[in-house]
């Protein structure tokens, strides 16, 4: 899920769903949110930012 709010009951409730499955869940946000200690990667930045760099590394690599 992108560019959603965690501060909404609908978006909170997608990350508490995968962390109950053990998806794992990056967080990429400018400040604290609601997501944070489900999070299994937290990353304290603009998705706007972030994103371009993540679509370039090779999903081989992702996947481990």
């Amino acid at each position: 899920m992108l560019g959603s709010s965690l501060s909404v009951g609908s978006g909170y409730r997608i990350v508490l769903d995968a962390a109950a499955r053990g998806i794992p869940i990056a967080v990429v946000n400018r400040g604290h949110s609601r997501g944070d200690a489900h999070a299994t990667i937290r990353i304290d930045d603009d998705l706007c930012d972030v994103l371009p760099a993540v679509l370039r590394v090779p999903l081989r690599r992702l996947a481990g």
